[in-house]
């Protein structure tokens, strides 16, 4: 679950982008090892589009999904909190 999207563009920061292009990059390639290993993996999202919290859960749960994992990167206007912050329901 790439976080942020569409109009929601999360926090900016590093290297001039928003944190819904890093979170998708970072998905993309977090997809690639279990799909290689035979497991099914299904993204919440695959492009620049905005999800509600309701709608990337629904989508888990449609899904029968074991595992999910919401991937963000984070910062804070006071520079105090920053980082990658990764969310998981199993």
């Amino acid at each position: 679950d790439p976080g942020h999207g569409g109009i929601d563009p999360g926090c900016h920061g590093a290297l001039n982008r928003h944190e819904k292009e890093i979170a998708l990059e970072i998905s993309r390639q977090v997809f690639l090892d279990p799909a290689l290993k035979g497991y099914q993996v299904l993204m919440t999202r695959t492009g620049d589009n905005a999800l509600t919290l309701a709608e990337r859960t629904e989508r888990a749960a449609t899904w029968g999904a074991d595992l999910d994992v919401s991937i963000l990167r984070n910062s804070s206007a006071s520079g105090e909190a920053r980082g990658p912050e990764t969310y998981v329901l199993a």
